[in-house]
């Protein structure tokens, strides 16, 4: 997607932080609308809405189709802010915890894939969001030097299979592993072909 620095008429808008500037992210001017480009953004605005407590994800203020308003992170990406940068340390263990609690925030949280009027035996909190592409290139700095989560469009939401009584495994659609490609970014369980449970 191609991002914008939206600077005007923030007053009145009730934004996480202290900001004078947002993001428009929107399609790239050049891709074409696909139905499976629109599903990836529907599940970045899903895990975007569920993930607003947060705060280690970025948050998102609004969306419209392809086009979604989220924080500004100041300090860019993180992947950038590393190699241009030396740190302590207690300054990586930080950034490491921040990293932690966050990736924990996406797996706590249920999309809504278990009612709770289920029978017996069916949890009621089981990790729904799998991110599939938490890099350092989706990882933002924000002002504060706060490491935030962004970029869920290449998430996949779990489902729940009740006859088995377990979560259904999948495949992610993205082949290629060990590739420096935005998307690449899998364990070597799932490079090896496995299905993840």
């Amino acid at each position: 997607r191609d991002a914008w620095v939206y600077k005007r008429n923030l007053e009145g808008l009730q934004l996480s932080a202290k900001q004078d500037r947002l993001i428009l992210k929107t399609l790239r001017w050049k891709k074409p609308y696909s139905e499976k480009v629109f599903e990836l953004q529907r599940i970045d605005a899903l895990a975007s809405e569920r993930l607003a407590g947060s705060p280690h994800v970025i948050n998102t203020y609004g969306l419209c189709g392809m086009s979604t308003f989220n924080d500004f992170a100041g300090g860019g990406n993180f992947e950038t802010y590393m190699k241009e940068n030396d740190f302590t340390p207690e300054e990586l263990l930080a950034f490491a915890r921040n990293i932690s609690v966050g990736l924990a925030d996406v797996h706590e949280i249920n999309v809504g894939v278990i009612d709770p009027d289920d029978p017996p035996g069916v949890p009621k909190n089981i990790g729904t969001i799998v991110h599939h592409d938490l890099g350092d290139h989706n990882l933002l700095l924000m002002d504060d030097h706060r490491v935030m989560i962004s970029d869920f469009n290449a998430a996949q939401l779990m489902k729940w299979n009740f006859g088995e009584g377990k979560s259904c495994d999948f495949l992610w659609w993205i082949k290629e592993c060990g590739l420096s490609v935005r998307g690449s970014n899998r364990s070597p369980e799932e490079c090896a072909g496995d299905q993840r449970n």
